[in-house]
């Protein structure tokens, strides 16, 4: 098995980088309305694994974010998947208790051709991001996203498979992918429909969109049925058929789901609470809506529920530009779901709800035009408005202290596709660009992560038990980032460097380690060429070498502000000059130059095979451009391209010194 795994590079000195990303978070705060006070449990009574349900996680994430690994999906090779797989955009990214994430993905094999039969479960070590299992008997379902898989607490993994034609929900163990035996849970010709939920003390509750076809199992001691469907007079379906995963609910002893009602004319969705012990309805209500308005023209009901408070948060939405407007409400779960308030002043539609510290967090407005979709937040005690204001341009993901992640955009939509830690208070506590992931991987440029074309559609997938953020995207990528520090984005020391630029980060850190000071404007000029005095320089401040008042070269004048730094290049036997007596300080350094002296430097020993058509194995540079190849200080233009002759950019010669420093610091 292949697979194109980056791994968390060598550290580095970054001591200035990080009181520098410190003031910048502290710059960019926007102090908010303050939530109900921190508690420590977390309050979604479903399982630690299902943080998709209630979009909190029930550990604490990262703070002072690093990266762990990143995964490119599309580059696996297994024999069972040699193009690699696709992975859907905000596919669930479940971590078991044994550290095994399970998701769902579409294997790129051409004798699929995009086909249903394409899909398959995989399993991934959390460790370092390897391919630990893959099923691939798992369901072709009419949906792409109906019937996604759920996790217990027992590490087992429940998706609906296919035998010989029949269907099944199947448990399997996610330590090795293997089947459980006596899980297996005939469909009796009742395709799953429904994402799968598991919670209420081990309860699983799978449907193929009606109410006859849910079914509810305890699946404490194998699969033990509690009921295979309900009876609700008057019963048209169930409201959030299709890819909803919020279509139900749990509470530790009932199951809630909305239902479309026509009783005789009589239309309206309604609230259905079950008993996970025998199936039986025990609480029956129509759906909150708003004056004048019939529960029947909302479309959608997206339901969470808050243990602490034992509140049902519903919310009613009939779909982009449609009426009615929509509404969020809340539920008293001790008092038959008696409404306790309603909250109507919405712009736009909620896309979905999550649970924050004593507040229920949903965007509001679009994603992709101005001002942009913003992170709300009301208080789940009384609906009062607790948070607003900050840019969202993804669902976020909480910790259970109510802080959490998004991918963050502001309202003049200038800054945006940011992956962003904010505190419990709605405050931006830090940004990570995805050019700065690109570059902290040595990588040419951000679509290179494969994370989709824009970043604003990221999806903050899950948190592991070891504090660990995994996010996804419209591509194939998965991104983990643990708390080791190093990604968050600091104050640039230079206002002409953009932040998003994959060689941000490295110049960044020339300007720590002192490498360099930028011009007398406090500029850097990124796009600005290299001559070959100033590559001199900077190698020289990079490796600390003592500069040198006489040197060889006749055409560098002894008040050339470079002097003793091209002298002590060639007292320390890094440059030989364009001849004996001449070092031509004013040309242009060539990428051919910038190789051969960055392999004198590190002490590379010339490698005489690589991987660039463009490069003339004659050069004289040919041997040291293997060398920095092979040592990943250069990746070249293309994979299979040096462009030698080529001309190097001040940005460019950051990145291409910084990283040989990480190679030498190991």
């Amino acid at each position: 098995m292949h697979l194109r795994l980056h791994e968390h590079p060598p550290a580095r000195t970054r001591r200035l980088l990080r009181l520098l990303t410190l003031l910048a978070a502290l710059a960019t705060t926007a102090a908010l309305a303050l939530p109900a006070a921190a508690q420590a449990d977390a309050p979604w009574p479903m399982f630690d694994a299902d943080a998709q349900g209630s979009g909190q996680a029930t550990v604490g994430g990262p703070s002072d974010p690093g990266l762990k690994w990143h995964l490119d999906l599309e580059q696996v090779e297994t024999p069972d998947a040699p193009e690699g797989y696709r992975l859907e955009d905000g596919e669930r990214l479940q971590i078991a208790g044994n550290g095994i994430m399970v998701t769902r993905a579409d294997n790129n094999d051409p004798q699929y051709d995009r086909s249903r039969f394409a899909r398959e479960l995989l399993g991934i070590d959390t460790d370092d991001g390897t391919i630990a299992w893959q099923l691939d008997e798992i369901s072709p379902n009419v949906s792409t996203r109906a019937c996604r898989s759920g996790l217990d607490d027992r590490d087992r993994v429940w998706v609906e498979t296919r035998d010989d034609g029949d269907y099944l929900v199947s448990a399997y163990d996610t330590a090795t992918g293997d089947p459980v035996p006596g899980t297996q849970i005939d469909a009796d010709d009742q395709r799953c429909r429904e994402h799968l939920l598991i919670g209420g003390d081990q309860h699983l509750v799978f449907a193929d969109g009606s109410t006859e076809g849910l079914r509810i199992l305890d699946i404490s001691d194998g699969a033990t049925e509690v009921t295979s469907g309900i009876e609700v007079d008057g019963a048209d379906g169930l409201s959030n058929h299709g890819d909803v995963p919020a279509w139900g609910v749990f509470t530790d002893t009932t199951f809630i789901t909305a239902v479309d009602i026509d009783d005789d004319g009589d239309e309206r969705i309604d609230l259905v609470e079950i008993s996970l012990t025998d199936g039986s309805i025990v609480t029956q209500v129509e759906a909150p809506t708003s004056a004048g308005v019939a529960s029947s023209d909302f479309r959608t009901v997206i339901l969470l529920v808050d243990a602490r408070s034992d509140t049902l948060i519903a919310s009613m939405r009939s779909g982009p530009g449609s009426s009615p407007g929509p509404i969020i409400a809340g539920l008293d779960l001790d008092d038959g779901l008696s409404e306790s308030w309603t909250h109507t002043d919405l712009q736009d539609e909620p896309r979905d709800l999550t649970l924050g510290d004593g507040t229920v967090l949903f965007q509001e407005g679009a994603r992709t035009t101005a001002p942009g979709a913003t992170l709300q937040g009301l208080l789940v005690a009384d609906g009062a408005v607790a948070i607003e204001g900050l840019g969202a341009g993804t669902r976020p993901l909480t910790n259970p202290d109510g802080s959490g992640y998004t991918s963050w955009r502001t309202q003049d939509m200038t800054r945006d596709r940011l992956i962003t830690g904010f505190s419990a208070q709605g405050e931006v506590q830090w940004t990570i660009p995805p050019g700065r992931i690109a570059g902290h991987l040595g990588l040419q440029s951000e679509g290179e992560l494969n994370m989709g074309g824009s970043f604003a559609s990221l999806n903050m997938a899950s948190v592991g038990a070891d504090g660990t953020l995994y996010v996804t995207g419209g591509g194939d990528g998965i991104l983990a980032i643990d708390d080791t520090g190093g990604l968050a984005q600091a104050e640039a020391p230079f206002p002409d460097v953009d932040p998003d630029s994959v060689h941000a980060p490295n110049i960044a850190e020339m300007a720590a380690r002192d490498i360099t000071t930028g011009d007398a404007e406090g500029n850097y000029d990124p796009s600005g060429e290299v001559t070959r005095a100033q590559f001199a320089t900077f190698l020289v401040r990079a490796l600390e070498i003592t500069p040198v008042s006489d040197g060889p070269f006749d055409d560098v004048d002894s008040d050339n502000v470079h002097a003793e730094n091209i002298n002590a290049a060639a007292d320390a036997q890094i440059t030989t000059g364009v001849t004996a007596t001449t070092f031509d300080p004013n040309g242009q350094i060539t990428r051919d130059q910038v190789a051969s002296l960055l392999a004198r430097a590190f002490n590379l020993d010339e490698i005489a095979d690589g991987p660039f058509a463009d490069v003339d194995p004659g050069s004289v540079h040919a041997g040291n451009i293997n060398a920095v190849a092979q040592a990943e200080i250069s990746t070249g233009v293309t994979d299979t391209t040096f462009d030698p002759s080529g001309t190097v950019t001040r940005d460019q010669m950051a990145s291409l010194l910084i990283r040989a420093l990480d190679a030498a610091e190991g």
